[in-house]
């Protein structure tokens, strides 16, 4: 199987497991894991595997009387919350079987239970397993927990996200004060380019962890040797802890494969990500409809359109809502690929093409009309206080390029005759990669993976040892930590196709963005301590 093959099937592949437990149980599943669900097949899936049910992981919830098998799916650490969670539906059920999977392996476990050596097994899973026995009420009733990495959506053959850390964004000024605050003054760290892992909260450090194990987790599956490069302080921690992560040294000795994975921060350029001027459909659509309770990616469009339903209080919420996501008709996925890349008037012609082919199957009348929707009025509440931090985070997104060299603009000013224009940072960073003279760019930095690789790095600033380059393999990795735009996707593939370079370009990234998800990633989240279910 080629690596680029073993890609688009590992998301599948990591449900088998799940699907393998479901049958004749009811599942409880949380959001993040239900979005990777809902791009790798939806519900159908569990339901053709056997399952009786599938619940929403609350605390509101719980199982049918006739219902004695439980199946748990979750994103997060089983401790805190999440176990309180289950507590509670165990104890407002009758189980007598239990399974839960969680997408955090059992070495991350040890982390957050402060425990630095693995003891014999899986020591931590055998005693939430011993507690959901405890739950139920017997302790001769079987449970059994588990580590499957379901985090990974493949929107595309060439685009897969991972929702489960769609909040994960890169740090800003004011975080490095938050954590210097917490720092002896002689222990300070001048900037974000010198924090390291250890110095961030353990849920910061958990998150990062577990980001790296699932993309390592693909790597084993593909068998592929990877080089990770980085740009920007969060993708240095994110790539340096990929490159030393202790169950990659034997992949990487015997993997037939090589590719290389550069790792991108999104605050090192805002602009494109907030801007409505994109030529993408799909940007309109994410901007236009309201998203899928519970998903970051995709949206719902309301069905009663199709149907002779008047809209009334009554009806309200019958019909369940459209979506983008179309795993069962290659079709549709050939559609959604095209509106994702394309120009927006090709895109919207290949819809209407679609449109009249599939009426005139249906001997429908063709009425066809474009609307146009107006943004909603906003009040402006005069709150100083607020507006003071906004700014000051604004200031620090201001310096976010001030360590880089060579990617230290993304706007050219005008000069009398010609006018400003603005350069992307991922073009940018592209052309730097398939330049034919393969310069050595110091904003992107080669993480090592071990002491061979340290030392290669250290003789070659004194002999002519070349130093790796990220397109030195035929398969490159772009994963942008906070989110990429669908006109980034299509910037992605006309560099590519421009340089003729013969490699294959994947892009990986937390979400797919929408102009009102950058502010919420930079005033609504919390950075430093992310949701990790404790």
């Amino acid at each position: 199987m080629l690596p680029t093959d073993g890609v688009m099937c590992f998301p599948g592949q990591t449900w088998e497991k799940v699907l393998s437990k479901v049958k004749k149980a009811v599942v409880f599943m949380d959001d993040r894991c239900s979005e990777s669900l809902h791009w790798n097949g939806g519900a159908a899936l569990l339901f053709e595997a056997g399952a009786r049910n599938i619940k929403q992981f609350s605390s509101f919830e719980a199982g049918g009387q006739n219902e004695p098998k439980a199946v748990f799916v979750v994103s997060t650490v089983l401790k805190g919350k999440t176990a309180d969670i289950i507590k509670d539906i165990i104890s407002l059920s009758r189980f007598q079987y239990c399974v839960v999977f969680t997408a955090i392996p059992h070495s991350i476990h040890l982390l957050a239970n402060n425990v630095t050596t693995d003891l014999e097994g899986n020591s931590v899973f055998e005693q939430f397993e011993e507690k959901l026995c405890e739950w139920m009420g017997d302790m001769n009733y079987t449970a059994e927990v588990m580590h499957a990495p379901v985090v990974f959506a493949p929107l595309t053959q060439h685009l897969h996200l991972l929702p489960a850390f769609s909040d994960l964004f890169p740090l800003l000024e004011v975080d490095l004060e938050s954590i210097n605050e917490k720092r002896p003054e002689k222990r300070r760290f001048g900037s974000l380019m010198d924090v390291d892992t250890h110095s961030l909260s353990p849920e910061l450090q958990i998150q990062i962890k577990s980001l790296t194990s699932a993309i390592n987790t693909l790597f084993e599956f593909i068998g592929t040797r990877e080089e990770s490069f980085s740009v920007g302080p969060m993708s240095r921690l994110i790539a340096g802890e990929l490159a030393s992560h202790p169950q990659a040294k034997n992949r990487r000795k015997s993997a037939p494969n090589k590719a290389s994975v550069v790792f991108i921060d999104r605050t090192l350029d805002r602009t494109g990500a907030v801007g409505h001027h994109g030529d993408s459909l799909v940007e309109k659509i994410l901007s236009g409809l309201p998203q899928l309770p519970g998903h970051v990616t995709d949206i719902q469009v309301d069905m009663l359109e199709l149907t002779h339903l008047k809209q009334t209080t009554d009806n309200k919420g019958i019909l369940a809502p459209g979506c983008l996501a179309q795993n069962q008709s290659a079709t549709a996925r050939l559609l959604w690929e095209t509106m994702l890349v394309a120009k927006q008037k090709e895109a919207v012609m290949e819809v209407r093409r679609q449109l009249v082919e599939a009426a005139s199957k249906e001997n429908l009348p063709i009425k066809m009309s474009l609307g146009v929707s107006g943004p909603e009025e906003l009040t402006v509440e005069r709150a100083h206080s607020a507006l003071e931090n906004v700014f000051e985070m604004l200031r620090g997104v201001c310096h976010a390029r001030d360590p880089l060299k060579h990617f230290s603009s993304v706007y050219t000013p005008s000069d009398g005759a010609h006018q400003a224009t603005y350069r992307p940072l991922l073009k940018q960073v592209l052309e730097e990669i398939f330049h034919p003279d393969r310069r050595e760019c110091p904003d992107v930095e080669h993480m090592s993976g071990g002491l061979t690789d340290l030392l290669k790095t250290g003789f070659s600033m004194f002999m002519k040892v070349t130093r790796p380059h990220p397109s030195d393999h035929p398969l490159l990795f772009l994963f942008l930590v906070g989110g990429v735009t669908p006109s980034e996707l299509r910037l992605i593939r006309d560099v590519v196709s421009t340089h003729k370079s013969g490699t294959q370009v994947l892009v990986m990234s937390t979400r797919l963005l929408r102009p009102c998800d950058v502010p919420h990633l930079l005033f609504s989240i919390d950075r430093l301590k992310p949701d990790i279910g404790v």
